[in-house]
């Protein structure tokens, strides 16, 4: 007869046992992001990751994946200094055929989408409405709060902005 002793033993390893794997997978995958965002950290500001090149008018929502270079833009601030950093992508709805300031898309109807896992990772979606070649416009917006105070006492705050653009074909839809 086995005892209660043994199987609460055997359980307790096996919850130890599953505790370690996943705490080995968390670890391989930030070591993962990292190496790219070391890799990539000195030549550009943004990478959009995955956008179709031609879509469809009707076809809705489409996904797409951005990666923004949280480090390039630090250029005089050390990560150590940073109080707080809000990072935020905003996708014009209906895009013009030109590239467009942050505040053209904040007065537009426009997605808003924000880094919470401060990777510089976004998921984004986009629509378009008219057929021909067209702009994906967007804006990354970052927001830097440092530590401490200036001389006059007031928070040290600085905003970057960096334009996003990539054609797409928009096809007519079919009959």
């Amino acid at each position: 007869m086995v005892s209660n002793t043994n199987i609460f033993r055997k359980i307790m390893l096996v919850v130890f046992l599953l505790g370690v794997a996943s705490c080995n997978r968390k670890s391989h995958h930030k070591n993962t992001v990292d190496t790219a965002e070391q890799e990539i950290e000195k030549t550009e500001e943004f990478v959009i990751v995955d956008f179709p090149d031609t879509v469809t008018v009707g076809q809705g929502l489409i996904q797409g994946k951005l990666w923004y270079n949280l480090v390039s833009r630090l250029d005089t601030i050390r990560p150590s200094n940073i109080d707080k950093r809000y990072v935020f992508l905003h996708i014009a709805i209906d895009p013009k055929e030109d590239f467009i300031s942050l505040e053209e898309i904040k007065k537009t109807e426009h997605f808003i989408y924000e880094d919470t896992l401060g990777h510089g990772y976004f998921s984004f979606e986009a629509v378009f409405t008219k057929p021909g070649n067209n702009l994906l416009n967007g804006v990354v917006e970052d927001i830097i709060i440092q530590k401490g105070k200036d001389k006059d006492g007031n928070v040290r705050m600085r905003t970057n902005e960096t334009l996003i653009s990539k054609n797409v074909f928009v096809k007519d839809t079919i009959h």
